[in-house]
């Protein structure tokens, strides 16, 4: 199933998570161009990552995920991009891959779309389970684990639904990591917040700028808002 997109295009039919509107916007809302090196966590498909690479053009983006046909699927995405140099998917889990030495404090950006799902239904295939739910990746061990990995002036951007970006920040201000910026996205005007994408910083004295995004407007057309957002990305 190949999705187009107006700088790339991938296939996501093997991955555990498709092409989804949490990546599209995370993708388009993220802070862009001052990254070095950057590691998403559960790349799935890969579309965050090159979504990155698009907006980070000095970017290194490394994608890693416990879900091999995943990793399969993005590295032949990133192959016949045009920032393939720059790109790499690995096979690993975070806690594994915050083990190791040469990892420690390299990346200046982390971004993911996290499993959350704690005690919910079960996904209805293995591989959906594992993307899903927080069973291998729960947040203490994304807090504990991207904490080695980040330079002095870094950046964490999650996005979750508001209960457990919630329980995230709470972890994240136990070692003493703010919020820079909150982005509060609404389906429609009228419904309460669906999503929060929360850019995470290391540096102590940066007051929190608070946006609001609506996804649809009352009639479900898409707001112009939504529209501008994802069109550098969206065909």
């Amino acid at each position: 199933m190949e999705f187009n997109c107006k700088e790339f295009s991938l296939n996501h039919t093997s991955s555990s998570m498709k092409v989804g509107t949490d990546a599209i916007l995370l993708s388009s809302l993220a802070p862009r161009n001052a990254k070095k090196r950057i590691l998403e966590v559960g790349t799935g498909c890969g579309i965050i990552s090159l979504s990155m690479a698009q907006f980070n053009q000095e970017a290194k983006i490394t994608a890693i995920d416990v879900d091999e046909e995943s990793i399969q699927q993005a590295q032949d995405n990133f192959l016949k991009s045009k920032w393939s140099e720059r790109l790499i998917a690995e096979h690993i889990s975070l806690q594994d891959f915050a083990q190791k030495p040469e990892n420690h404090k390299q990346y200046d950006f982390i971004i993911s779309n996290p499993p959350y799902f704690v005690n919910s239904l079960q996904a209805n295939t293995r591989k959906r389970t594992f993307a899903r739910h927080t069973d291998k990746l729960p947040f203490k061990d994304f807090v504990d684990s991207s904490l080695q990995l980040l330079t002095p002036d870094a950046k964490i951007c999650i996005i979750l639904p508001a209960l457990q970006s919630d329980e995230l920040t709470t972890l994240f201000k136990e070692r003493e990591v703010k919020i820079e910026t909150q982005i509060n996205i609404y389906s429609k005007p009228t419904k309460p917040v669906e999503r929060i994408i929360r850019v995470y910083s290391l540096e102590q004295n940066k007051e929190t700028e608070i946006k609001n995004v609506f996804i649809r407007e009352e009639n479900g057309e898409y707001t112009t808002q939504y529209k501008d957002i994802v069109s550098e990305i969206l065909l």
